[in-house]
Protein backbone atom coordinates (compact mmCIF):
# COMPACT_ATOMS: atom_id res chain seq x y z
CA UNK A 1 0.00 0.00 0.00
CA UNK A 2 2.58 2.10 -0.27
CA UNK A 3 3.38 3.07 3.49
CA UNK A 4 -0.29 4.51 2.91
CA UNK A 5 -2.71 3.52 5.42
CA UNK A 6 -5.36 0.98 5.03
CA UNK A 7 -9.24 2.29 4.08
CA UNK A 8 -12.14 1.06 5.19
CA UNK A 9 -15.68 1.89 4.69
CA UNK A 10 -18.07 1.28 7.76
CA UNK A 11 -20.98 0.76 6.09
CA UNK A 12 -25.19 0.46 6.93
CA UNK A 13 -28.48 0.63 4.70
CA UNK A 14 -30.60 0.21 8.22
CA UNK A 15 -33.11 2.45 8.06
CA UNK A 16 -32.88 3.55 11.73
CA UNK A 17 -29.16 2.67 13.33
CA UNK A 18 -29.82 4.20 16.65
CA UNK A 19 -27.25 1.60 19.08
CA UNK A 20 -25.81 0.15 15.27
CA UNK A 21 -24.93 3.79 14.68
CA UNK A 22 -23.23 4.65 17.80
CA UNK A 23 -21.23 1.55 17.36
CA UNK A 24 -20.18 2.57 13.93
CA UNK A 25 -19.16 5.92 15.11
CA UNK A 26 -17.23 4.49 18.40
CA UNK A 27 -16.00 2.09 15.99
CA UNK A 28 -14.39 4.66 13.46
CA UNK A 29 -12.84 7.27 16.22
CA UNK A 30 -11.36 4.32 17.56
CA UNK A 31 -9.70 3.21 13.66
CA UNK A 32 -8.94 7.19 12.81
CA UNK A 33 -5.28 6.66 13.84
CA UNK A 34 -4.25 3.21 12.35
CA UNK A 35 -7.27 3.39 8.90
CA UNK A 36 -8.28 5.83 6.29
CA UNK A 37 -12.04 5.55 7.73
CA UNK A 38 -15.08 6.53 5.82
CA UNK A 39 -18.65 6.17 6.65
CA UNK A 40 -21.28 5.29 4.47
CA UNK A 41 -25.33 5.34 4.70
CA UNK A 42 -28.88 4.95 2.68
CA UNK A 43 -29.80 8.09 2.87
CA UNK A 44 -33.01 8.64 5.68
CA UNK A 45 -33.72 10.39 8.48
CA UNK A 46 -31.46 8.02 10.75
CA UNK A 47 -28.91 7.55 8.14
CA UNK A 48 -28.70 11.33 8.15
CA UNK A 49 -28.33 12.22 12.06
CA UNK A 50 -25.31 9.29 12.02
CA UNK A 51 -23.84 10.93 8.76
CA UNK A 52 -24.18 14.21 10.47
CA UNK A 53 -22.24 13.31 13.54
CA UNK A 54 -19.65 11.54 11.79
CA UNK A 55 -18.46 14.90 9.79
CA UNK A 56 -18.80 16.82 12.84
CA UNK A 57 -15.43 14.76 13.90
CA UNK A 58 -13.89 15.30 10.94
CA UNK A 59 -14.66 12.20 9.44
CA UNK A 60 -15.04 11.55 5.85
CA UNK A 61 -18.92 10.50 4.57
CA UNK A 62 -20.77 9.02 2.05
CA UNK A 63 -24.14 9.52 1.58
CA UNK A 64 -26.15 6.76 -0.65
CA UNK A 65 -28.88 7.72 -2.79
CA UNK A 66 -31.94 6.53 -3.64
CA UNK A 67 -30.88 6.55 -7.35
CA UNK A 68 -29.09 3.65 -8.42
CA UNK A 69 -28.52 2.73 -4.73
CA UNK A 70 -26.33 0.07 -5.03
CA UNK A 71 -24.68 1.18 -8.30
CA UNK A 72 -23.57 4.38 -6.93
CA UNK A 73 -21.89 2.02 -3.56
CA UNK A 74 -20.31 -0.06 -5.98
CA UNK A 75 -18.30 2.69 -8.33
CA UNK A 76 -17.67 4.63 -5.10
CA UNK A 77 -15.75 1.78 -3.53
CA UNK A 78 -13.60 0.81 -6.61
CA UNK A 79 -12.72 4.87 -7.16
CA UNK A 80 -11.80 5.13 -3.37
CA UNK A 81 -9.53 1.66 -3.32
CA UNK A 82 -11.61 0.89 -0.58
CA UNK A 83 -9.16 -2.26 1.30
CA UNK A 84 -12.44 -3.18 3.74
CA UNK A 85 -15.78 -3.06 3.91
CA UNK A 86 -17.32 -3.68 6.72
CA UNK A 87 -21.13 -3.96 6.94
CA UNK A 88 -23.28 -3.30 10.00
CA UNK A 89 -26.69 -5.03 9.51
CA UNK A 90 -29.43 -3.99 12.45
CA UNK A 91 -30.98 -7.50 11.06
CA UNK A 92 -30.59 -10.30 8.74
CA UNK A 93 -32.12 -9.15 5.36
CA UNK A 94 -30.13 -6.02 5.54
CA UNK A 95 -27.12 -5.02 3.87
CA UNK A 96 -26.93 -7.82 1.06
CA UNK A 97 -26.87 -5.65 -1.52
CA UNK A 98 -23.83 -3.46 -0.44
CA UNK A 99 -22.11 -6.62 -0.20
CA UNK A 100 -22.79 -7.96 -3.68
CA UNK A 101 -21.61 -4.20 -4.90
CA UNK A 102 -18.62 -4.47 -2.66
CA UNK A 103 -17.53 -8.17 -4.34
CA UNK A 104 -18.44 -6.60 -7.73
CA UNK A 105 -15.88 -3.60 -7.38
CA UNK A 106 -12.89 -6.13 -6.04
CA UNK A 107 -12.87 -5.14 -2.48
CA UNK A 108 -10.23 -7.01 -0.95
CA UNK A 109 -12.14 -8.14 2.15
CA UNK A 110 -15.93 -7.87 3.24
CA UNK A 111 -17.18 -8.31 6.47
CA UNK A 112 -20.27 -8.22 7.80
CA UNK A 113 -21.38 -7.50 11.75
CA UNK A 114 -24.59 -8.62 12.65
CA UNK A 115 -26.25 -6.27 15.70
CA UNK A 116 -28.58 -8.78 17.15
CA UNK A 117 -29.35 -12.35 17.05
CA UNK A 118 -30.65 -14.75 13.56
CA UNK A 119 -34.39 -14.35 13.93
CA UNK A 120 -34.83 -15.16 10.47
CA UNK A 121 -37.71 -17.97 9.84
CA UNK A 122 -38.88 -17.48 6.40
CA UNK A 123 -37.71 -19.75 3.55
CA UNK A 124 -36.79 -17.02 1.22
CA UNK A 125 -34.93 -14.93 3.32
CA UNK A 126 -32.93 -17.95 5.31
CA UNK A 127 -32.23 -18.79 1.55
CA UNK A 128 -31.23 -15.40 0.49
CA UNK A 129 -28.72 -15.22 3.93
CA UNK A 130 -27.58 -18.30 3.28
CA UNK A 131 -26.51 -17.04 -0.60
CA UNK A 132 -24.77 -13.70 1.10
CA UNK A 133 -22.72 -15.35 3.71
CA UNK A 134 -20.76 -17.09 0.88
CA UNK A 135 -19.72 -13.90 -0.20
CA UNK A 136 -18.71 -12.65 3.62
CA UNK A 137 -15.04 -13.10 4.43
CA UNK A 138 -16.20 -13.39 7.82
CA UNK A 139 -19.52 -12.48 10.18
CA UNK A 140 -18.99 -10.57 13.37
CA UNK A 141 -21.25 -11.18 16.00
CA UNK A 142 -21.59 -8.38 18.87
CA UNK A 143 -22.34 -11.45 21.50
CA UNK A 144 -21.58 -14.69 22.31
CA UNK A 145 -25.12 -16.11 22.45
CA UNK A 146 -25.91 -13.72 19.10
CA UNK A 147 -23.00 -16.04 17.86
CA UNK A 148 -24.46 -19.32 19.03
CA UNK A 149 -27.71 -18.55 16.91
CA UNK A 150 -26.10 -18.20 13.78
CA UNK A 151 -23.70 -20.91 14.24
CA UNK A 152 -27.14 -23.03 14.50
CA UNK A 153 -28.24 -21.77 11.40
CA UNK A 154 -26.18 -20.97 8.28
CA UNK A 155 -23.11 -19.62 8.91
CA UNK A 156 -19.86 -21.83 9.53
CA UNK A 157 -17.72 -21.99 12.57
CA UNK A 158 -15.05 -21.00 10.86
CA UNK A 159 -16.40 -17.60 9.36
CA UNK A 160 -17.13 -16.70 12.59
CA UNK A 161 -15.40 -14.03 15.10
CA UNK A 162 -17.17 -12.50 18.60
CA UNK A 163 -16.42 -8.86 18.97
CA UNK A 164 -18.88 -7.92 22.18
CA UNK A 165 -19.59 -4.18 21.92
CA UNK A 166 -17.45 -1.81 23.98
CA UNK A 167 -18.14 1.82 24.84
CA UNK A 168 -16.11 4.71 26.02
CA UNK A 169 -17.14 5.61 29.90
CA UNK A 170 -19.91 8.11 30.03
CA UNK A 171 -20.45 10.99 32.35
CA UNK A 172 -23.28 13.08 32.30
CA UNK A 173 -25.15 15.82 34.64
CA UNK A 174 -28.12 14.33 35.49
CA UNK A 175 -31.77 15.46 34.15
CA UNK A 176 -35.13 14.57 35.79
CA UNK A 177 -37.34 16.98 33.89
CA UNK A 178 -38.15 18.49 36.85
CA UNK A 179 -38.91 15.54 39.14
CA UNK A 180 -38.08 16.12 42.59
CA UNK A 181 -34.89 14.55 43.31
CA UNK A 182 -37.05 11.88 45.88
CA UNK A 183 -39.28 10.69 43.12
CA UNK A 184 -38.96 6.77 41.91
CA UNK A 185 -38.14 7.43 38.05
CA UNK A 186 -37.52 4.46 35.78
CA UNK A 187 -36.42 5.09 32.17
CA UNK A 188 -36.28 2.98 29.38
CA UNK A 189 -34.54 3.80 25.96
CA UNK A 190 -35.44 2.50 22.03
CA UNK A 191 -37.56 2.26 19.13
CA UNK A 192 -40.98 2.31 19.76
CA UNK A 193 -41.25 -1.37 18.36
CA UNK A 194 -42.19 -5.08 19.23
CA UNK A 195 -38.67 -6.19 20.29
CA UNK A 196 -38.20 -3.68 23.51
CA UNK A 197 -41.11 -4.65 25.32
CA UNK A 198 -42.90 -1.08 25.87
CA UNK A 199 -46.13 -2.59 26.17
CA UNK A 200 -44.56 -4.90 29.22
CA UNK A 201 -43.43 -2.22 30.86
CA UNK A 202 -46.45 0.18 30.69
CA UNK A 203 -48.40 -3.04 32.51
CA UNK A 204 -45.90 -3.05 35.00
CA UNK A 205 -45.67 0.74 35.67
CA UNK A 206 -49.19 -0.01 36.69
CA UNK A 207 -48.50 -1.71 39.95
CA UNK A 208 -45.56 0.54 40.91
CA UNK A 209 -47.99 3.54 41.85
CA UNK A 210 -45.90 6.02 43.08
CA UNK A 211 -42.91 5.32 40.17
CA UNK A 212 -42.58 7.41 37.41
CA UNK A 213 -41.35 6.44 34.01
CA UNK A 214 -39.56 8.24 31.17
CA UNK A 215 -39.84 6.21 27.58
CA UNK A 216 -37.63 7.51 25.39
CA UNK A 217 -37.16 6.62 21.19
CA UNK A 218 -39.32 6.81 18.40
CA UNK A 219 -41.21 3.86 16.23
CA UNK A 220 -44.41 2.72 14.82
CA UNK A 221 -46.05 1.66 18.41
CA UNK A 222 -45.90 5.58 19.59
CA UNK A 223 -49.74 5.52 19.02
CA UNK A 224 -50.70 2.71 20.92
CA UNK A 225 -48.62 2.94 23.66
CA UNK A 226 -49.85 6.16 24.29
CA UNK A 227 -53.43 4.93 24.11
CA UNK A 228 -52.62 2.24 26.49
CA UNK A 229 -51.04 4.49 28.86
CA UNK A 230 -54.00 6.26 28.92
CA UNK A 231 -56.40 3.95 29.57
CA UNK A 232 -54.18 2.75 32.16
CA UNK A 233 -54.69 5.93 34.11
CA UNK A 234 -51.22 6.18 33.74
CA UNK A 235 -50.90 9.38 31.79
CA UNK A 236 -49.10 11.80 34.98
CA UNK A 237 -46.70 9.11 35.36
CA UNK A 238 -45.51 7.62 31.86
CA UNK A 239 -44.39 9.78 29.75
CA UNK A 240 -43.02 8.86 26.15
CA UNK A 241 -40.37 11.57 25.46
CA UNK A 242 -39.86 10.49 21.96
CA UNK A 243 -36.53 11.45 20.37
CA UNK A 244 -33.65 12.98 22.88
CA UNK A 245 -30.30 14.46 22.22
CA UNK A 246 -29.69 14.11 25.81
CA UNK A 247 -30.12 10.31 26.89
CA UNK A 248 -26.65 10.34 29.13
CA UNK A 249 -28.05 12.81 31.29
CA UNK A 250 -31.52 11.39 31.35
CA UNK A 251 -29.82 8.20 32.02
CA UNK A 252 -28.01 9.72 34.65
CA UNK A 253 -31.04 11.04 36.52
CA UNK A 254 -33.02 7.63 36.50
CA UNK A 255 -32.69 5.48 39.52
CA UNK A 256 -32.94 2.24 37.13
CA UNK A 257 -32.84 1.23 33.48
CA UNK A 258 -35.70 -1.01 32.53
CA UNK A 259 -35.33 -3.13 29.27
CA UNK A 260 -38.29 -5.31 28.89
CA UNK A 261 -37.21 -6.53 25.22
CA UNK A 262 -38.07 -10.00 23.80
CA UNK A 263 -34.24 -9.93 22.64
CA UNK A 264 -31.17 -8.26 21.84
CA UNK A 265 -27.47 -8.25 20.42
CA UNK A 266 -25.64 -6.51 22.80
CA UNK A 267 -27.80 -3.07 24.09
CA UNK A 268 -25.33 0.16 23.79
CA UNK A 269 -28.10 1.46 26.03
CA UNK A 270 -27.47 -1.06 29.40
CA UNK A 271 -23.68 -0.49 28.99
CA UNK A 272 -24.26 3.30 29.06
CA UNK A 273 -26.23 3.46 31.66
CA UNK A 274 -23.52 0.72 34.17
CA UNK A 275 -20.86 3.42 33.08
CA UNK A 276 -23.01 6.13 34.87
CA UNK A 277 -23.82 3.79 37.95
CA UNK A 278 -27.18 2.90 37.18
CA UNK A 279 -28.47 -0.38 37.56
CA UNK A 280 -30.35 -2.00 35.10
CA UNK A 281 -33.07 -4.43 35.50
CA UNK A 282 -34.45 -6.61 32.30
CA UNK A 283 -35.49 -9.73 30.42
CA UNK A 284 -33.86 -13.05 30.72
CA UNK A 285 -32.88 -12.62 26.96
CA UNK A 286 -29.94 -13.24 24.40
CA UNK A 287 -27.67 -9.95 24.94
CA UNK A 288 -28.62 -9.17 28.44
CA UNK A 289 -27.60 -11.88 29.73
CA UNK A 290 -24.13 -11.14 28.50
CA UNK A 291 -24.62 -7.81 29.69
CA UNK A 292 -26.17 -7.67 33.14
CA UNK A 293 -24.87 -9.75 35.87
CA UNK A 294 -28.73 -10.97 37.69
CA UNK A 295 -27.98 -10.55 41.42
CA UNK A 296 -24.49 -8.27 40.99
CA UNK A 297 -25.41 -5.48 38.47
CA UNK A 298 -28.83 -5.29 38.43
CA UNK A 299 -31.87 -8.10 37.78
CA UNK A 300 -32.80 -10.12 34.97
CA UNK A 301 -36.49 -11.76 34.65
CA UNK A 302 -38.17 -13.96 32.75
CA UNK A 303 -39.67 -12.45 29.42
CA UNK A 304 -42.86 -11.39 29.12
CA UNK A 305 -44.06 -10.96 33.11
CA UNK A 306 -45.22 -7.48 33.63
CA UNK A 307 -45.05 -8.84 37.35
CA UNK A 308 -41.98 -10.53 37.56
CA UNK A 309 -40.45 -6.70 35.82
CA UNK A 310 -42.57 -4.73 38.62
CA UNK A 311 -41.09 -6.60 41.53
CA UNK A 312 -37.67 -6.36 40.10
CA UNK A 313 -38.04 -2.52 39.83
CA UNK A 314 -39.46 -2.07 43.21
CA UNK A 315 -36.59 -4.11 44.40
CA UNK A 316 -34.06 -1.63 43.36
CA UNK A 317 -36.02 1.50 43.78
CA UNK A 318 -36.97 0.53 47.26
CA UNK A 319 -33.08 -0.51 48.16
CA UNK A 320 -30.98 3.04 48.16
CA UNK A 321 -28.00 0.22 49.08
CA UNK A 322 -29.02 -2.10 46.41
CA UNK A 323 -29.15 0.21 43.91
CA UNK A 324 -25.70 2.14 45.01
CA UNK A 325 -23.98 -1.68 45.13
CA UNK A 326 -25.38 -2.96 41.63
CA UNK A 327 -24.38 0.83 40.27
CA UNK A 328 -21.01 0.68 41.02
CA UNK A 329 -20.75 -3.19 40.27
CA UNK A 330 -21.71 -2.11 36.37
CA UNK A 331 -19.84 0.74 36.22
CA UNK A 332 -16.77 -1.67 36.74
CA UNK A 333 -18.05 -4.58 34.89
CA UNK A 334 -18.52 -1.96 32.00
CA UNK A 335 -14.84 -0.45 32.19
CA UNK A 336 -13.39 -4.42 32.53
CA UNK A 337 -15.33 -5.99 30.04
CA UNK A 338 -17.18 -3.77 27.77
CA UNK A 339 -14.66 -0.89 26.84
CA UNK A 340 -14.57 0.81 23.62
CA UNK A 341 -10.88 -0.24 22.85
CA UNK A 342 -11.12 -3.80 23.22
CA UNK A 343 -13.84 -3.99 20.88
CA UNK A 344 -11.98 -1.85 18.08
CA UNK A 345 -8.93 -3.57 18.72
CA UNK A 346 -10.26 -6.93 18.14
CA UNK A 347 -12.26 -5.47 14.80
CA UNK A 348 -8.99 -4.60 13.41
CA UNK A 349 -7.37 -7.88 14.20
CA UNK A 350 -10.41 -9.23 12.10
CA UNK A 351 -9.42 -6.89 9.14
CA UNK A 352 -5.39 -7.80 9.44
CA UNK A 353 -6.94 -11.53 9.56
CA UNK A 354 -8.27 -11.14 6.49
CA UNK A 355 -5.72 -8.99 4.47
CA UNK A 356 -3.13 -11.40 5.73
CA UNK A 357 -4.68 -14.43 3.83
CA UNK A 358 -5.37 -12.39 1.08
CA UNK A 359 -1.71 -11.46 0.75
CA UNK A 360 -1.04 -15.44 1.11
CA UNK A 361 -3.66 -16.19 -1.56
CA UNK A 362 -1.75 -13.53 -4.26
CA UNK A 363 1.83 -14.84 -3.46
CA UNK A 364 0.56 -18.41 -3.49
CA UNK A 365 -0.95 -18.20 -7.02
CA UNK A 366 2.11 -16.43 -8.03
CA UNK A 367 4.55 -19.04 -7.34
CA UNK A 368 1.60 -21.78 -8.39
CA UNK A 369 1.47 -20.73 -12.22
CA UNK A 370 -2.01 -22.19 -13.00
CA UNK A 371 -1.68 -23.42 -16.73
CA UNK A 372 -4.55 -22.59 -19.27
CA UNK A 373 -5.17 -25.79 -21.23
CA UNK A 374 -5.55 -25.23 -25.14
CA UNK A 375 -6.72 -27.05 -28.37
CA UNK A 376 -4.63 -25.72 -31.04
CA UNK A 377 -6.12 -26.07 -34.58
CA UNK A 378 -3.99 -24.70 -37.66
CA UNK A 379 -2.56 -25.89 -40.97
CA UNK A 380 0.87 -24.89 -42.32
CA UNK A 381 4.17 -22.84 -41.69
CA UNK A 382 2.09 -19.93 -39.91
CA UNK A 383 0.43 -22.24 -38.03
CA UNK A 384 3.61 -24.00 -36.81
CA UNK A 385 5.20 -20.63 -35.59
CA UNK A 386 2.35 -20.10 -33.60
CA UNK A 387 2.25 -23.17 -31.86
CA UNK A 388 5.50 -22.35 -31.21
CA UNK A 389 5.07 -18.70 -29.73
CA UNK A 390 2.49 -20.61 -27.47
CA UNK A 391 4.71 -23.23 -26.35
CA UNK A 392 7.17 -20.28 -24.77
CA UNK A 393 4.43 -19.49 -22.03
CA UNK A 394 4.47 -21.36 -18.88
CA UNK A 395 1.25 -21.70 -17.82
CA UNK A 396 0.11 -22.85 -21.11
CA UNK A 397 -0.75 -26.52 -22.00
CA UNK A 398 -1.35 -27.63 -25.56
CA UNK A 399 -3.88 -30.11 -24.77
CA UNK A 400 -4.62 -31.38 -28.06
CA UNK A 401 -3.82 -30.54 -31.92
CA UNK A 402 -5.72 -30.45 -35.15
CA UNK A 403 -4.48 -29.56 -38.70
CA UNK A 404 -6.10 -31.00 -41.95
CA UNK A 405 -2.53 -33.21 -43.01
CA UNK A 406 -2.04 -36.08 -40.40
CA UNK A 407 1.32 -36.24 -40.22
CA UNK A 408 1.96 -32.19 -39.53
CA UNK A 409 -0.85 -33.42 -37.00
CA UNK A 410 1.28 -35.65 -35.69
CA UNK A 411 4.47 -33.43 -35.50
CA UNK A 412 3.35 -30.55 -33.96
CA UNK A 413 1.65 -33.32 -31.11
CA UNK A 414 5.00 -34.35 -30.88
CA UNK A 415 6.62 -31.30 -30.03
CA UNK A 416 3.50 -30.69 -27.01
Amino acid sequence: MGGALPRVCLYTDSPHPSGLGQQILTLARGLASTWQVVLAAREGEGADRLLQAAGAEGLEVFRQGESRPYEGVEEWLRSRKVDVLHVHAGISWEGHEAVLAGRRAGVPAIVRTEHLPDIVTAPGQRAAYRALVKQLDRVICVSHEAANSFMNGDVSDGRVRVVRNGIEPLSAHPERLGLPDDARLVISVGRLTEQKGFDLLVDAAAELRDTHFYLVGEGPLATSLQARIESRGLGERVRLLGHREDVPSLLAGANVLAMPSTFEGLPIVALEAMSLGVPVVGTRVCGLTEAVVDGSTGRLVPPGDAGALARALDEVLSSPEIAAAWGEAGRRRQREEFGAGRMVAETAAVYDEILAETRGRRASARGRTERTRIGFVGAGVIASRHLGNLLEFPDVEIAAVADPVAERAAGMAARC
